[in-house]
């Protein structure tokens, strides 16, 4: 019975530190909840709100659902006071048409004739044509793309 009372205590400080809740079960009884007392009072609450509820006529229950919605419409202006809408409001700026990059058309130049000694100074095939004209890139920086920052 010891070993009982031990594993009891053991569910128990579960629960505490959890707040969870446990079902016991015995072949003897039916199932048990075990919970806190605060939750109990609250399920007891709730039930008797619930009891409360569907004893209202259809007139008192849309009067006390139109005064909860008053007193919550109430609080949330009064969380509000210090706030002005006209500071959170974003000046208008005239809209600027985006601008289209230029396309150009890659620089291309006759390759030189002594290409082939250039790419193959050994003089072994190594499968390039020589006279192939390859598109030259400028070394200069194109500026026709540029960054500007949104305003």
């Amino acid at each position: 019975m010891a070993a009982f009372a031990d594993k009891l205590e053991e569910v128990l400080g579960l629960i505490a530190e959890t707040g969870d809740r446990c079902i016991v079960v015995s072949e003897t009884h039916g199932p048990y909840m075990i919970m806190t007392l605060d939750q109990y009072r609250a399920l007891l609450s709730a039930a008797a709100a619930r009891q409360e509820l569907s004893q209202l006529s259809e007139t008192d229950l849309l009067e006390r659902i139109n005064r909860e919605i008053a007193d919550w419409r109430e609080a949330q202006e009064s969380d509000f006071t210090d706030y002005d809408v006209a500071q959170f409001r974003l000046q208008k700026k005239p809209r600027q048409e985006p601008r289209q990059a230029a396309v150009t058309q890659p620089k291309v130049r006759q390759a030189p004739e002594n290409m082939e000694k250039i790419l193959n100074p050994l003089g072994k095939t190594q499968g390039i044509d020589p006279r192939m004209q390859l598109p030259v890139v400028d070394e200069e920086p194109s500026h026709e793309y540029h960054l500007e920052p949104l305003e």
